[in-house]
This record gives structure tokens, sequence and C-alpha cells, in this order.
């Protein structure tokens, strides 16, 4: 990843680079191919604020640059480390941010399937504001009707139990999974964020493989670290965490639990929400002025043509632009 600049405006971006010539998703096998051509799919249909959002995507014969609106704070998984612990209330107003982006992609039929620490940004430094943003969609998948998700992804300690499940057994018995693999995901990151410590890990002296702990939701909520956290916040997780997927709570069910009916924190999430819309809504309005008076759009620096399909098999798309020019500053 690095950093980039649009040359008229300086506006900061992350800029994602391939290399086509090293890189096996590029140069291999066209289902590996394909998993870069899927990011860029679901980012370019995901509209969110609390959603990396997709600047642009630009080939040139050795890379491809996919150009990310930049979230400077930081990774939540190193706020966490540097908090030890998020109290209820900040806990609350992170958890509210994610779980409305996770119900918006659920509702597409968009399933992320590696929701971590680590794939949650910040979007500032300013700990009283926090804005978070979903990132790194490689992994997700649009669920089409019909279709279903067996593949084994995610990382160990946040990945649901059909998914460990499907991973260890033969193919007649692999079962598919569905959009609530995320809300268990969920689940672990609200016990890691009011914790300070994960509920499922090799580390614990519980006589329990990980893989086992996981499969029979094996967790505890410890005294020490639960005793001020409201029953609300713990039958959230417990819902979250069911082994079923039947019995486990859905995303828009999420949305709708009481810890969650919280009107400050739902008026302060959406206050922090809405200065991301508007900020993409100023920035429109720029670059719709720049096209009128004779420049050029601002935003042309990174652009391919808008009515470029994404190729599937090398053919059009981002991987053979018709001439695509582009600056990037590493």
């Amino acid at each position: 990843m690095r950093l980039g600049f649009r040359i008229p405006d300086l506006h900061r971006v992350a800029i994602k680079i391939v290399n086509k010539r090293t890189y096996s998703t590029l140069s291999s096998t066209p289902a590996n191919r394909d998993a870069v051509l899927n990011e860029v799919r679901i980012l370019r249909s995901a509209s969110h604020p609390c959603i990396i959002h997709l600047e642009d995507v630009v080939d040139t014969p050795d890379f491809l640059y996919i150009v990310l609106e930049l979230a400077e704070g930081g990774e939540l998984f190193d706020k966490i480390i540097e908090k030890t612990k998020f109290n209820e209330a900040e806990a609350k107003l992170h958890f509210y941010q994610m779980i409305s982006a996770i119900s918006y992609l659920h509702s597409k039929n968009i399933c992320h399937r590696d929701l971590k620490p680590e794939n949650i940004l910040l979007c500032s430094t300013d700990e009283k504001n926090p804005v978070i943003k979903i990132t790194d969609m490689g992994l997700s998948k649009l669920v089409d009707l019909g279709t279903v998700l067996k593949t084994f992804c995610g990382t160990p300690q946040y990945i649901a139990p059909e998914i460990v499940t499907g991973a260890v057994g033969t193919a007649a018995d692999t079962k598919a999974y569905s959009l609530k693999v995320d809300c268990w995901s969920l689940g672990v990151i609200l016990y890691v964020m009011v914790s300070g410590t994960p509920p499922f890990s090799e580390d614990r002296n519980c006589g329990v493989s990980l893989k086992e702990q996981i499969l029979t939701a094996n967790y505890v909520f410890y005294p020490q670290l639960f005793d001020q956290i409201s029953d609300n916040a713990k039958d959230l997780i417990k819902k979250c965490l069911k082994v079923n997927p039947q019995e486990r709570i859905s995303a828009e069910e999420i949305m709708n639990h009481p810890w969650l009916k919280d009107n400050e924190t739902i008026r302060r999430a959406k206050d922090l929400m809405s200065t991301q819309i508007r900020g993409k809504k100023r920035l429109l309005e720029t670059e719709d002025e720049d096209s009128t008076d004779g420049k050029r759009p601002r935003s042309s620096v990174f652009k391919t043509p808008n009515d470029a399909p994404i190729g599937v098999n090398g053919v059009g798309g981002v991987f053979n632009p018709p001439g695509a020019v582009s600056v990037i500053t590493k």
C-alpha cells in the first residue's frame, strides 16, 4: 500500500499496488485473477459512509493500481492495543457504525467474510469523533440467488463455525454458509472491544483447541473483564456467537437489538457518518464546477473510462483500458 496525491489539489489517497509480473493473483490462474476483479466490483458497487470508497482503478502493462479513500487514523486493532479496551459507550459508537455498514452490505447480498479489527479503519486520530471504515473486501462475494458460499477463508480467531466445518469436511458434507458468518465475526469483535481480549484463542488455558473452541462456542465472560459490562451488551455477544446460524442474530436484528437502541449513540453515529456524505457531496460539486468552466475534472487524474466494463477474461475493463494515464506518487 502506498500514499498517493492527486496532482491538481494534492488530494491524498491510498494506493494498493498489484505487480502483475510476480503477484500470483494476476499471473497464475483465472480464478486468482478474478479475486482482484471481485474486490474491484464490490468496492465499486458499495456506497456507504462507513465503507472505504474506491476512487479509481488504473491499469498499466506491469502494475494494477487500486486507488482507495485514505483513512488516516490507522487500524481499529492498533487502537484497541493502545487503549487496552474501549469503555462501553466508545465500543457502542464504533460498533453502531460497523453494523450499519454490514447491514447495508447484506441488504445488497454482499458478504464480507473477513471482518476483524485489522480490516476496520479509523478516518482520523480524533478519539472523540471516531468515524470507522470497513475495508479489504477482497474476500467478499456477491451472493446471488441460487449461489452458495463454500470457500474457506477468513482469519482463524474471527471465523464462524460453519466455515471451519466446511474446511475440514469432505466435498460431500461441506455445507454452504450464509451472510450470518459476518454476524459471528461482529460478535467476536465486540467481545474484543469491551474486554481487550479475544473470546477464542490458542493461548487460553482451557484445554480446548482453537478449532474446538469455535465449533462449540467455548468462551467465557470473565468477571474481572465483564463485571462492568451491561447485560444487554453481553446478550448481543451471546446472540452473535450462536454455533447454529439459524439461531444466530442477523445484521438487521443486530441493528434493532436493545443495546443499540440508544438515542444518544444513534444521534452521534449518524452525525459522524453524515460528515462523510457531505464531504463526498462537496467533492462531486467541485468536480462538476471544474468540468463546466473548461478545466479538466479533478477526478480525471486517476480515471479510466466510466463506461469501461470490468474485464472477466482479460477482455476490456480495468485490465485493458484504452490508454489510461495516471501519475502515482509512491
